[in-house]
């Protein structure tokens, strides 16, 4: 079974997510604004000296979207990822526009991995138990409104046998949902312990040739591209994340690999059908 990543490389940053209209298609790509993906690298001679400054201005503008000052330790991929991350944008030199209150990236339903559902859980559990239940309730009003609409999520959440036009519909047809760990403050009630997709959203892609802004915010800044260097390390990020998911579905005999989002929040997440 061919597996469609909803991470890193593989996913495709125009979903319903990052676009509130209703016309949001997940597959559609939405920011026309690209340039040559072989154009060359911005300030190639950028002296090594001023690379930790830059990380270090990456790192502090993303912590205030942090609710817990304390994080635990992510599982190994998930802090490469991260790692990745601030590294990638640093090179971008600060054109990355994620910040505080950004959280077009945080509306809509999207597919993860149960690898993202297995790190979810963690994050719940670290919670206080109001605010772990805040989050749970969210869920559970969102993937009832989803069942009710689509009845096949009442026999198995896992997204495996779905056509990339099922995925489609709902997913626009529910846009307008928060994930369920969005704080009104638009913060992240689970950061430290959110998935993949969530950790490599925001830097621009690559598609035949062509550089595309990751999301709507991008349409109004400059779009560069990405050194190749990096794109070679996000692929072997890919590779791990997909050994790690056979490893997890061998270890707990699932028959999948992914669910909607708001399933991830929930204790009881794979309902396998007969």
């Amino acid at each position: 079974m061919s597996r469609r990543v909803r991470s890193l490389s593989d996913i495709d940053p125009s979903t319903a997510a990052n676009d509130p209209r209703p016309s949001a298609s997940f597959s559609a790509r939405k920011n026309p604004q690209c340039i040559p993906a072989n154009a060359p690298p911005v300030f190639p001679g950028l002296r090594p000296r001023i690379w930790p400054r830059l990380l270090r201005l990456v790192t502090n503008a993303m912590s205030d979207r942090l609710l817990d000052p304390t994080p635990p330790n992510p599982a190994p991929l998930y802090q490469k990822t991260d790692h990745w991350f601030q590294r990638a944008t640093a090179a971008l030199l600060g054109e990355v526009p994620c910040r505080l209150g950004c959280t077009s990236c945080c509306i809509g339903p999207f597919p993860i991995t149960l690898l993202d559902v297995h790190t979810l859980q963690q994050g719940l559990a670290g919670l206080p138990p109001d605010h772990r239940h805040r989050i749970e309730q969210r869920a559970i009003k969102h993937t009832a409104a989803m069942e009710a609409a689509f009845s096949q999520l009442t026999h198995t959440d896992l997204l495996d046998k779905w056509s990339d036009r099922e995925i489609d519909r709902l997913v626009t047809e529910f846009h307008h949902h928060p994930c369920p760990a969005l704080e009104e403050d638009g913060r992240c009630g689970v950061y430290y312990h959110r998935p993949l997709v969530c950790r490599s959203m925001g830097l621009p892609t690559e598609d035949h040739g062509l550089a595309h802004g990751a999301c709507e915010v991008q349409t109004f800044i400059p779009i560069l591209r990405l050194p190749s260097a990096f794109r070679e390390e996000e692929d072997h990020l890919v590779q791990e994340e997909s050994a790690s998911l056979e490893a997890l579905r061998r270890a707990t005999g699932s028959t999948g690999e992914e669910v909607f989002l708001p399933y991830g929040f929930l204790t009881r997440v794979i309902h396998e059908g007969s």
